[in-house]
């Protein structure tokens, strides 16, 4: 009990300055300038050929890129790192005209990509903000821990229906080798958000068995 007593007045230390951190924010319109177009309905522009796509490739990390001088420092890495996957799933929509019959299919499966970024991204900025005091008496953030591994694991699927839909893609070999790369792109990024999770979940906390 008594050890339920400290970690509580802990967490009330805590958890006042973090508040009034909120409240500023909320009244600076914090929040709006970190939207950095991450999880928004791509624009659908199609490209018409290979080097039409690349030049869009090309203007929408221009875009990207832009819109994270906005992002507030503490999480720029993370907008950083998920723009690459908002970068990927602009492209295979752009590339609708270009894959043939499975066009259809693909651009479905990257508007689902796409809405999973929310996920990630709210989760992702959780753990790069947690206070640093926190995280020593109590340990990671299991919950956005949790959600990273969730995410990841349906992107995962998502990955692989993409790798079968290249299968039947009656494309020239120079558009399935920008095929491949989107989704080495989004595959790189499911691992470093499982990383990301595991490492968070192996950071247990002097007090973390409380909530055990």
């Amino acid at each position: 009990m008594k050890k339920l007593l400290i970690a509580a007045l802990v967490l009330a230390l805590l958890a006042a300055p973090a508040l009034a951190k909120a409240d500023i924010g909320a009244g600076q319109g914090g929040n709006e300038s970190d939207q950095t177009e991450l999880g928004e309905e791509p624009k659908q522009e199609q490209a018409t050929n290979l080097t039409n796509l690349r030049k869009i490739i090309s203007q929408r990390e221009q875009e990207l890129n832009t819109t994270l001088k906005e992002v507030r420092e503490s999480v720029r890495t993370v907008h950083e790192n998920q723009n690459k996957v908002v970068v990927a799933v602009h492209a295979l929509l752009s590339m609708e005209n270009l894959t043939g019959g499975i066009g259809k299919n693909v651009s479905a499966i990257a508007r689902d990509f796409n809405n999973s970024v929310h996920s990630t991204l709210n989760a992702e900025e959780r753990i790069a903000e947690r206070n640093a005091v926190i995280t020593f008496l109590f340990g990671g953030d299991e919950t956005a821990a949790a959600e990273l591994l969730n995410q990841s694991a349906e992107n995962n699927l998502r990955i692989r229906e993409l790798e079968q839909l290249r299968d039947e893609c009656n494309c020239s070999d120079e558009v399935k080798a920008e095929y491949d790369s989107q989704i080495q792109a989004l595959q790189q990024e499911q691992d470093r958000l499982r990383t990301l999770a595991q490492d968070q979940l192996q950071i247990k906390g002097i007090f973390g068995w409380l909530w055990k």
